[in-house]
């Protein structure tokens, strides 16, 4: 049965982990279907829709932002440059800055945002995690400014482990590499491993940091 969703403007992170077309992309959809406030770091352009507005450049990505006023948006970042990883920093920086300003607003319980990367191996990969820190900047002191992430990537064992070991919750769909089996574990630190080994198709292992490891049916 397919538990109704967590919050996930909240301020905490959850990554989100599977082999390729094993289904995270598609739960991440159902998570964001009633979120008013969201970016997405979209590099593959998964994500389309209605009332997603897609851009190309932090110019862009800031006249958005700007025209929106503090209200609701969702937005698709589809980098365009050679190094995804570089870009990423920019659009956290500009993130954290946005947030930062809405600090001191009488209204900013409202103005909380959701903020999805996908392909974390490539954009916030172990090797230069520290080249560009401003994502793992933002991961760090985003909470108190409103700013919940949602990190993508179906090389878990490749994403930088100051942002995995940051995760409140995760969800995973199935492995086969040995090593990203072990970086699920990783996060949920020794728990579900007979969950993962044995997934049907579509559905997930979740772990939170309250409620321990469960099955989630396909949504």
């Amino acid at each position: 049965m397919t538990e109704k969703k967590n919050q996930i403007s909240d301020g905490s992170h959850m990554c989100v982990f599977g082999r390729t077309r094993s289904g995270k992309t598609h739960y991440v959809k159902w998570l964001l279907a009633n979120e008013k406030r969201y970016i997405v770091f979209d590099p593959d352009e998964e994500f389309n829709g209605s009332g997603i507005v897609k851009v190309h450049t932090l110019p862009d990505l800031k006249e958005v932002l700007n025209d929106c006023c503090g209200g609701n948006f969702r937005i698709a970042f589809i980098p365009t440059g050679h190094d995804d990883a570089e870009v990423l920093h920019s659009v956290s920086e500009t993130i954290f800055q946005l947030q930062s300003v809405m600090i001191d607003s009488p209204k900013f319980s409202a103005q909380n945002i959701t903020f999805v990367v996908d392909e974390m191996a490539d954009t916030v990969p172990n090797a230069n995690s520290s080249k560009y820190p401003g994502f793992l900047k933002l991961a760090r002191r985003g909470a108190k400014r409103g700013v919940s992430i949602i990190g993508i990537s179906q090389r878990p064992a490749d994403v930088a482990t100051k942002f995995r070991s940051q995760a409140a919750t995760m969800v995973s769909f199935a492995f086969s590499a040995p090593h990203d089996f072990q970086a699920v574990m990783d996060v949920t630190r020794g728990e579900g491993a007979e969950i993962l080994s044995s997934l049907k198709p579509y559905h997930s292992l979740v772990w939170s940091n309250e409620k321990g490891v469960g099955v989630q049916s396909p949504v």
